[in-house]
């Protein structure tokens, strides 16, 4: 899909891809052992299917980056990270956590969906497909599909969100040209937060993978390309649906903003959009809004800012809790700073030190790039995916604050928008931009 110019490393950007050669073959006899041996599950097959998965991926890079030698070396330094990653989340869950998290409880529950399937005939699915029960579907099929091997899933889990990230900077170079495609790619395929919490089977993963398809599929469509664009959003959107229908929502709105009001567009079209468009958008953000709760998987349609704020106490727990009696009003108001939280007084333990670093330094990028970003604003009509990113942080920023107040969910969530964070500091509309390394 990438037809641009090739990355054009300095040598400051050369020596930190060295440097990450060097940590990964270091590393790699701890986080190989992690990603087979690190728990009590059946590993035999996966030391067959997760090198056939690498070498499939490693194809698939080298195909679309023949032309592009620098990205390809950046890519696939960025895959074999990822694949450290769920190792590294393997170690985590199972030695650290004591087999207690997310993606373990959606593989032994895939089992027992695979077990019951071999069966009957069928799974056992009660009530709605989507959310929890869409994992839990996914991985009984992968299950029967790939046999119980837990580390094959993950590695295939993680796979699909290295993709979301390249479908994210391959959006970013088609939304802005003149951008800093160096620093863009650094740090979409190599931020801590973006590697470890999509690299396990779970929502997260997944997410990636829609949000950033469907990105590039916007940006195909603002370009005229409706053909190409839908090919992309329409599963992405599906995807999104089934895995996290109120974030797919979000994105859904905040694509549907710039579409409705970008300047220059004509005709009957257009004139249908803006008459349709604004209605469910309203729609759709008081839903957001009063139907927050489902951001914790809680399934009620019912409730409103009463409920929201209940829920947000019951997520007040632990020594990762945050916002202990705030008022709703007081959690929009610190909404803007959502997702540079935790502040350095206010970490909790040793991941919280890694995301107050990492936010901090995404927040120093941002304030570097302020004079683009500034004039975007101004002229916000003009720049489609300025317009969606932006308006999709409001939507994100508004509806967690209301719903979370642990940061420890909130670390784990907001990987959901941290590319929108990296594209918006790269953005450049200026040809005759200076190169500023990372």
């Amino acid at each position: 899909m990438n037809s641009g110019e090739d990355l054009a490393l300095n040598l400051r950007q050369r020596n930190l891809l060295v440097a990450v050669k060097v940590l990964l073959l270091v590393s790699a006899p701890f986080w190989l052992w992690a990603l087979f041996f690190a728990g009590n599950y059946e590993f035999g097959t996966s030391l067959l299917f997760v090198p056939i998965l690498w070498l499939f991926n490693i194809s698939a890079i080298q195909h679309i980056t023949k032309s592009h030698p620098a990205l390809r070396r950046v890519m696939l330094l960025g895959f074999t990270m990822k694949m450290a990653s769920t190792g590294g989340y393997m170690a985590f869950q199972y030695v650290y956590y004591r087999n207690g998290m997310d993606a373990t409880t959606y593989y032994n529950i895939g089992k027992q969906w695979a077990t019951y399937y071999s069966t009957h005939g069928s799974y056992p699915i009660v009530g709605h497909l989507w959310g929890t029960s869409f994992l839990n579907l996914l991985s009984g099929v992968l299950v029967n599909i790939l046999g119980p091997s837990f580390p094959t899933i993950s590695a295939l889990f993680a796979a699909a969100s290295f993709w979301g990230m390249y479908f994210f900077y391959d959006a970013f170079r088609s939304a802005f040209p003149n951008g800093r495609k160096e620093f863009c790619a650094l740090l979409l395929f190599f931020l801590p937060s973006c590697q470890f919490w999509t690299a396990a089977l779970g929502k997260d993963a997944l997410m990636m993978l829609s949000i950033g398809m469907a990105s590039y599929g916007f940006t195909e469509v603002m370009a005229t390309r409706i053909a190409r664009g839908t090919v992309f959003l329409v599963p992405a959107m599906t995807l999104g649906f089934f895995t996290r229908p109120h974030i797919a929502g979000m994105v859904a709105i905040a694509m549907l903003f710039p579409y409705t009001f970008a300047l220059g567009k004509k005709g009957v079209a257009a004139a249908a959009a803006r008459v349709l468009g604004i209605p469910v958008m309203a729609a759709g953000v008081v839903y957001l809004v009063r139907n927050a709760t489902k951001l914790l998987n809680v399934d009620s349609a019912t409730g409103g800012l009463e409920r929201i704020e209940k829920l947000g106490a019951a997520t007040t727990y632990g020594g990762s809790s945050f916002g202990q009696g705030q008022s709703t009003a007081v959690r929009l108001l610190l909404s803007p700073f959502l997702m540079f939280r935790p502040f350095p007084w206010e970490i909790p333990n040793l991941l919280g030190v890694i995301a107050t670093a990492e936010a901090l330094v995404l927040l120093y990028f941002l304030w570097q790039n302020r004079q683009e970003l500034v004039g975007m604003l101004v002229s916000w009509r003009y720049h489609a995916f300025f317009t969606y990113a932006v308006t999709f942080g409001v939507l994100y920023s508004v509806v967690f604050s209301l719903a979370l107040s642990n940061f420890g969910l909130l670390i784990r969530q907001r990987t959901q928008y941290t590319p929108f964070l990296v594209i918006l500091a790269a953005a450049s509309l200026s040809a005759a931009r200076i190169r500023r390394s990372v």
